[in-house]
């Protein structure tokens, strides 16, 4: 067996942002990205599309990850209780 080399005492976990269209109801989901180390954004976008298409389903069927506009939606009703515009940046997703 062999390990990665470990930099610290912590463990990285990421917040997916998760929809159900049919009920509209948002959450998050939380995935785990290792201990002591921490994960490429290739990995990062590795581990979301397998959670999207393998877990998900299983876990929570009806849910998908929200689009860009979508997750700044939940990012102001989460932080302030309202929406706004949608401003560029959130139109899409940046390829990794």
């Amino acid at each position: 067996m062999s390990f990665n080399p470990v930099y610290g005492p912590y463990s990285v976990e990421i917040k997916v942002h998760i929809i159900d269209d049919e009920k509209e109801k948002r959450g998050k989901a939380t995935i785990g990205m290792g201990n002591g180390s921490m994960p490429t954004e290739k990995e990062v976008a590795e581990r979301i599309k397998k959670f999207a298409t393998v877990e998900l389903p299983e876990l929570a069927p009806g849910y998908r990850l929200q689009t860009a506009s979508e997750l700044w939606d939940s990012i102001c009703f989460d932080e302030v209780g309202q929406t706004f515009s949608v401003p560029a940046a959130f139109r899409e997703f940046k390829q990794v």
